[in-house]
């Protein structure tokens, strides 16, 4: 199919050569932090290596003392990009646009989306703003240059205090405040400080609970603002709005799907552009610069070498003969790639639902069962759990709760619980609604019934009283995608995926940690360590958490938790002295030095192997953007998103990934998706980054979640779901004690 990629970058232009600076000797970072504060306003600082660059803003700025130097901007490309980066944000608040912060900037427009509501003038407002982030890069076999990207989105902002959202009568208890101190750089907006959660309030005074370690409790209602998150500004919404608020909601998201496409995404950054473009830029003095056009495939020869990389092939037995290019048809044209060696074979398992809702859950278990028919259509689960999944039978009990309530479903899974005093459930259904998921997950029915479940080794899976009532075609997806997750909670292997392999040993590591702890600033703040482990063709090998603890022993703990890992792994796999063994590390979080350290630490010890390993850093989050003009869309969503697959360097050691394209957007309201990064750590000894990349996109096509392809890599995916799981369930209190991941059920798939 025709493409026309562009990428969110502009290079810049400069016919200046060389610049001079001054050198200090670096000694340490809060050196470097006093220079910035004494002289952050007149001169530009970067540490290079051994050294700290200085250069000044005019040519009238003082000389500050350092080794003079002329340096060629060719080989400083990086200070280029600093230089540039300072130039723009000084331009910005010439204007009168501060930003946010540094990198990247962030400037935040005037227009409202919400000023045809008069009731929320002064209170809330939602405007665009646009993300500005200078870089150095160097795509393959390509001349390194420094570049801007640019991106756009809305902000949502809460603008009155708290006492003038008191007086409108709105309820602030139980939401986060903040308190605004100005920032050191006159050229950034105030500093945002969250200092706890609003408890009560009397007379103009807000006593906070959960509270920084400062120590402050009580602030005059004046002092604070609400933290703009989605909780805090759609109470104020509704407040505000009253009956009318659901309809003005529909239709501002009606608008708000608009500026998430493509197009509109593109038409603010041309009119940035050529707004910006009128002016007259220096990153230097004397030294004038130009911003080029976006990037574009075919008409810009920097435009980066492209590739379009083809996702996995599912295998679905041993012997590798039974293969498809889909999941779903694979697996109902063979079964799953465990049904010769699969226990149970009959699963017991038991239902925990409201006694209300007993008719509707049975109706909706018997389709789960034993399949959706659609008259004069194929249906795409029409055998149902049992047939689908090579079992002989699935026997099913039910206990009734007598409500919604979290008691009543505690005690509904605790009769459960002893009546199992003979033999153990294999699986534990669940039946919740939509509107648990806003509950506190002391009050949420479904989390306390899982922690008592999990508590007893025992797997669940929810499913809401709201997908009974879905047309025949769509919930068929629904108990489709249902029926996996059950499989693999079963401990079951519905599919492995090729693997090219080359060496003796390859495991893929899943690496992320979860923060525990009583609210956001809690006394009991404690860190658990995450690790999944997987072969290359997908084979799920085991998982393993760390103890909760301390911050500061989360180093320890973190060797002995992947010392443990590995031991078992290279028992396993029967590892012999002298192979070759590639270890390859994904994280969902940047990977702190004492993450990295405690993995080498951890291979170091494995024995006599000939050992490789590469740290990757999977980045949901970064600041580049890939369209496709070329692509139409379906269905009303997609249009200028690019195909799943598509891969191409920026730097030697980063990778753009697109894992999400027209096919894998689920509504329209989804916008404009974002590729992934991929960011090599440093201390790698692999470094085949089209080979990780690859590898990436085929694990991102391999979740036992759904038959969709995800949008991360499962080893990533995989952890990120288990850390939400955690701190949700460590809010349980008495309920839960997360040792219990320690024994047999946190090497399943409890998670999925």
């Amino acid at each position: 199919m025709p493409r026309e990629l562009l990428l969110n970058v502009t290079p810049i232009r400069y016919e200046c050569e060389s610049i001079e600076v001054e050198l200090f000797p670096y000694e340490s970072h809060e050196q470097l932090k006093v220079l910035r504060e004494k002289h952050g306003d007149t001169h530009v600082f970067r540490r290079n290596d051994k050294h700290i660059q200085c250069v000044a803003r005019s040519v009238d700025a003082l000389f500050l003392g350092g080794e003079k130097s002329v340096i060629e901007l060719a080989k400083n490309l990086k200070l280029v990009a600093s230089l540039t980066q300072d130039a723009m944000l000084s331009w910005l608040a010439k204007k009168g646009l501060l930003s946010e912060k540094f990198d990247p900037l962030i400037v935040v427009g005037k227009d409202n989306f919400l000023e045809s509501h008069s009731e929320l003038s002064g209170f809330l407002s939602i405007r665009n703003r646009v993300s500005i982030s200078v870089r150095q890069f160097q795509f393959d076999r390509k001349k390194p240059f420094v570049g801007i990207s640019w991106d756009t989105s809305t902000e949502r902002s809460i603008d009155a205090d708290c006492a003038q959202l008191h007086d409108a009568g709105i309820d602030l208890l139980g939401l986060y405040v903040q308190t605004t101190t100005p920032g050191r750089d006159p050229r950034l907006q105030p500093v945002l400080r969250v200092v706890g959660r609003i408890a009560t309030i009397e007379d103009g005074v807000a006593r906070l609970d959960d509270v920084r370690d400062d120590g402050i409790v009580e602030y005059a209602l004046s002092e604070l603002h609400l933290e703009p998150r989605f909780d805090g500004f759609d109470r104020c919404f509704d407040s505000l709005l009253g009956k009318r608020a659901l309809r003005a909601r529909e239709a501002l998201e009606s608008k708000l799907t608009e500026e998430r496409k493509g197009r509109a995404r593109l038409q603010m950054v041309d009119s940035i552009l050529g707004w910006i473009r009128k002016q007259k830029l220096e990153f230097a003095p004397s030294a004038d610069f130009e911003i080029g056009d976006l990037l574009s495939e075919g008409e810009s020869k920097q435009f980066p070498g492209v590739l379009q990389l083809q996702g996995p092939t599912y295998v679905f037995d041993p012997s590798g003969n039974r293969t498809n290019q889909t999941a779903l048809a694979g697996l109902s044209k063979h079964g799953p790639y465990s049904r010769q060696v699969f226990t149970p074979s009959a699963p017991k398992v038991c239902v925990v639902c409201e006694k209300s809702r007993r008719g509707q859950v049975e109706v909706f278990l018997n389709k789960f069962l034993n399949g959706v028919q659609i008259p004069g259509k194929m249906s795409p689960y029409e055998n149902g759990f049992a047939r689908t999944y090579h079992l002989h039978s699935v026997d099913v009990t039910f206990f009734e709760a007598n409500g919604p309530s979290a008691e009543a479903f505690y005690a509904a899974a605790s009769e459960a619980m002893v009546a199992a005093t003979d033999s153990r459930w294999d699986l534990a259904l669940i039946q919740t609604t939509e509107s648990t998921h806003a509950l506190a997950p002391q009050q949420n029915p479904y989390l306390v019934a899982k922690a008592l479940f999990l508590t007893n080794s025992i797997t669940s899976q929810a499913f809401e009283i709201e997908t009974t009532t879905m047309a025949p075609y769509n919930l068929a997806y629904t108990l489709s995608n249902m029926a996996l997750a059950c499989y693999a909670k079963l401990n079951g292997t519905p599919w492995r995926i090729t693997s090219n392999q080359g060496i003796a040993h390859e495991i893929i590591v899943g690496m992320g940690s979860a923060s525990i702890g009583d609210g956001r600033f809690g006394t009991r703040e404690r860190v658990v360590g995450i690790t999944s482990v997987f072969l290359s063709d997908g084979e799920y090998v085991l998982s393993n958490l760390s103890r909760a603890v301390p911050l500061e022993e989360y180093g320890d703990t973190l060797i002995k938790s992947l010392r443990e890992t590995f031991a078992r792994v290279r028992e396993d796999l029967n590892w012999r002295e002298r192979d070759a063994v590639r270890i390859i590390v994904h994280a969902f979080k940047p990977m702190r030095d004492v993450q990295v350290e405690a993995i080498k630490t951890a291979i170091s010890e494995l024995g006599n192997f000939d050992v490789e390993y590469a740290f990757l850093h999977v980045k949901e989050f970064h600041p580049y953007l890939l369209l496709d003009l070329k692509s139409e869309g379906k269905f009303g969503k997609g249009e200028w998103v690019p195909p799943r697959g598509v891969a191409f360097q920026l730097t030697p050691y980063q990778y753009v990934l697109t894992v999400t394209g027209v096919r894998e957007l689920k509504r329209q309201g989804d916008g404009m998706p974002r590729p992934l990064l991929l960011e090599l750590h440093s201390s790698s000894t692999f470094r085949d980054m089209l080979y990780l990349s690859r590898q990436a996109l085929w694990f991102a096509s391999h979740s036992w979640r759904s038959f969709q392809a995800a949008h991360m890599p499962v080893t990533v995916l995989y952890s990120d779901q288990v850390a939400k799981l955690l701190g949700k369930l460590d809010k349980l209190g008495r309920r839960w004690n997360p040792d219990v991941m320690l024994g047999r059920i946190g090497t399943t798939r409890w998670f999925l």
